[in-house]
């Protein structure tokens, strides 16, 4: 953004000032002996004058032209800065906020779709936009996270952590099990189930049940 902003400056600077100061900038010290040019002393008037007496004062007038022209384009970058500083914090504060609730990062491993839709909704009221897209928030929106994140850990309570988990977990591996291609059925043992091969009757009974009650339907009985 600093770039974006000095690169701006220094073209409207260039369409601003004078031509000779750029062709006095451009010109050899020795061919700008005897020459007069505007004074750039600060107490100077517009038409006063001062004659360069050789070459070194040649180098000294572009040095301090070249100075002064360095400092109107850093002021024109600075007053730019100072304007957009609050967008800038607004900027900051929404990266840190992806940082520390990685929970909110869509694709991300942790990605919690309910929190992220309960605080979208809840934190719509201090939304901060630029071109009618949500850059940032105009407050502080952690505590809020934090609350939402604790109601969704006392609705859903430990053990349906523990099974959400593990429903997930079987159904990535079943989608990644291999299946004979004439009739669609499983190449081998369904993957998160078992084998009950060489195994008593009751064995088998358990760990299907365990199965049922992990997808959420534990009056199944097969």
């Amino acid at each position: 953004m600093a770039a974006s902003f000095r690169k701006q400056a220094a073209e409207e600077f260039r369409n601003e000032i004078d031509p000779q100061f750029i062709n006095t900038l451009r010109s050899s010290p020795f061919l700008l002996v005897g020459t007069e040019v505007p004074d750039l002393r600060p107490n100077a008037q517009p038409q006063d004058k001062v004659k360069l007496l050789d070459t070194q004062m040649a180098r000294d007038y572009q040095e301090a032209l070249s100075q002064q022209i360095e400092n109107e384009i850093q002021s024109r970058v600075d007053s730019r800065t100072e304007q957009v500083r609050p967008l800038l914090g607004v900027i900051q504060e929404s990266v840190q906020m992806f940082q520390n609730n990685p929970d909110l990062v869509v694709g991300s491993k942790q990605f919690d779709p309910d929190l992220a839709e309960r605080f979208a909704s809840m934190a719509s009221a201090y939304e901060y936009k630029l071109n009618d897209k949500v850059i940032g928030y105009q407050v502080n929106v952690q505590p809020l996270i934090n609350s939402i994140r604790s109601q969704l850990e006392k609705e859903r309570g430990a053990d349906g952590v523990v099974q959400q988990q593990a429903q997930t977990a079987r159904q990535q591996q079943a989608a990644a099990q291999a299946r004979e291609q004439e009739t669609g059925r499983f190449s081998g043992p369904q993957a998160g189930i078992p084998s009950t091969a060489q195994q008593t009757g009751a064995a088998a009974e358990d760990d299907m049940s365990t199965f049922w009650a992990g997808v959420g339907m534990p009056d199944v009985t097969i």
